[in-house]
């Protein structure tokens, strides 16, 4: 079975990329809303987008360019 690659583990380098922009993007975002833990850049996303009131489609309609 192929999984999605939204679903995959990102590494921590790919996590470190992920949490750059966002932070960039969204200045108010805290070292522990981007805290590295194994999960799918999914997942990064949805955590982010808690803390910071934005929903899952719109976290990831940063990342589409």
């Amino acid at each position: 079975m192929k999984t999605n690659e939204a679903d995959d583990i990102l590494t921590p380098e790919q996590w470190n990329e992920i949490q750059c922009r966002l932070k960039l993007t969204f200045p108010e975002i805290s070292d522990e809303d981007v805290q590295y833990h194994e999960s799918s850049e999914q997942d990064l996303l949805r955590m982010v987008g808690y803390s910071i009131h934005k929903d899952l489609q719109m976290m990831q309609g940063l990342f589409l360019c």
